[in-house]
């Protein structure tokens, strides 16, 4: 099987490793793009403040939930035909989030988009596994995390811009656009010669897989670190636009900080993990969450929770940026941990790590419904995660 490394490639990989890093940047952008327009989707919805969070949540449920079924038919139907059902799903359900009156209306679309933006992501993930050993996987995943990086930061710029000058509704016709283009470049390319297709049962690798802690017990982790990341998501436009003043643009331009620790994250997995190990990287992030977590606890009493506190605006924007450089340490690496101990031809091994991935995480998002964003809260939600990573990681005997 064709090995995806730099100095030997499948004919087209760079065009495939392209087309890969566009899925991922753009499932993440059907997030990035509407944070900085959370407040104003709320009021015009008809949503409070806590269940406004929806929005988030829901988009990553309708990426989580079918991703089991996503890995079957990956391996079933290929990966050609699952990629271009999903593209043209997220193109429909974009478009219909922009006459969607009603705040449960709005929030099904949400869904909709979320299962289009979850085949089309797995389908990136499984693509990669299909042409990695399990030496570079890790460095090739962190591809992925480049374009999650561009995503995050340029999506919530630019959202912060569409806000300030437009309509969230641009923000919706843009991803329709986005989603167009990507479906002609996956109609045009050849995509690379496949693994064996399942004979048996579409569900076959499911249940050995879920009796593997090996497999389990770092995939976990990744889910935490990505829970945390969207608990930060869903919180810091409250706390920067209500409690510390910010306006939508201002807050959207904080999407190039939190985009260049991640970048800083998946560069530094680019360049050691193959010297350096999965279990050490995802320690490391996990460290740093940790040391985020301490400083929001710190920063949360609200005798510092006012407008025009640079010292302590400053404070929050480095902990939400080390947040995110920790996932950009954990996620390639706990993947690649889990993947390892998996079948190689199986896109429902991958599928299943994005499935547990989305779903934990998303659950893990639900919380500032509950807890009202109160950022006390969950700066200990992020170390009470941080901590339940280390245990999960364990001693170095148990890692493979």
């Amino acid at each position: 099987m064709t090995v995806l490394t730099d100095d030997q490639r499948h004919p087209g990989a760079g065009v495939l490793l392209t087309l890969c890093c566009a899925l991922t940047f753009t499932a993440q952008l059907g997030t990035s793009l509407f944070l900085p327009s959370l407040p104003v989707l709320a009021d015009e919805h008809g949503l409070s403040a806590g269940s406004s969070g929806l929005i988030v949540v829901m988009l990553a449920l309708g990426a989580a939930l079918p991703l089991p079924f996503f890995g079957a038919a990956a391996d079933r139907y290929g990966r050609k035909r699952l990629l271009i059902g999903s593209l043209l799903l997220f193109i429909a359900a974009s478009l219909l989030l922009t006459v969607a009156a009603q705040g449960e209306l709005f929030l099904l679309m949400r869904f909709l988009q979320g299962v289009g933006a979850g085949g089309a992501a797995v389908t990136s993930r499984i693509l990669i596994r299909d042409v990695s050993d399990s030496r570079v996987l890790a460095k090739n995943l962190s591809y992925l995390s480049f374009a999650f990086i561009f995503s995050l930061g340029s999506g919530q710029f630019v959202g912060g811009l569409i806000q300030q000058h437009f309509s969230w509704r641009v923000t919706a016709y843009l991803l329709c656009l986005v989603g167009v283009a990507l479906l002609v470049l996956a109609l045009s390319l050849r995509f690379p010669p496949e693994p064996p297709r399942s004979t048996g049962s579409a569900f076959g690798d499911y249940p050995a897989l879920l009796s593997n802690s090996r497999f389990l017990r770092p995939l976990l982790v990744g889910a935490l670190g990505y829970g945390a990341l969207l608990l930060m998501q869903q919180s810091a436009p409250y706390l920067f636009q209500k409690q510390l003043g910010l306006s939508p643009a201002q807050y959207g331009n904080l999407g190039v900080a939190i985009s260049l620790a991640y970048l800083a994250g998946a560069l530094l997995v680019n360049r050691i993990s193959v010297r350096a190990g999965a279990r050490r990287l995802m320690l490391m992030g996990l460290a740093v969450m940790l040391g985020a977590s301490c400083l929001l606890l710190f920063l949360s009493r609200d005798s510092l929770l006012h407008p025009g506190l640079l010292l302590v605006l400053g404070l929050f924007v480095l902990a939400y940026c080390a947040v995110s450089f920790g996932q950009a340490l954990i996620f390639p690496n706990s993947m690649a941990s889990a993947l390892a101990s998996a079948s190689r031809g199986s896109g429902q091994a991958t599928a299943l790590c994005a499935f547990l991935q989305q779903i934990v995480g998303a659950g893990i998002a639900f919380l500032p419904a509950l807890l009202s964003h109160h950022i006390s809260l969950v700066a200990g939600a992020v170390l009470l995660l941080s901590i339940g990573g280390v245990l999960l990681v364990g001693p170095a005997r148990q890692q493979s």
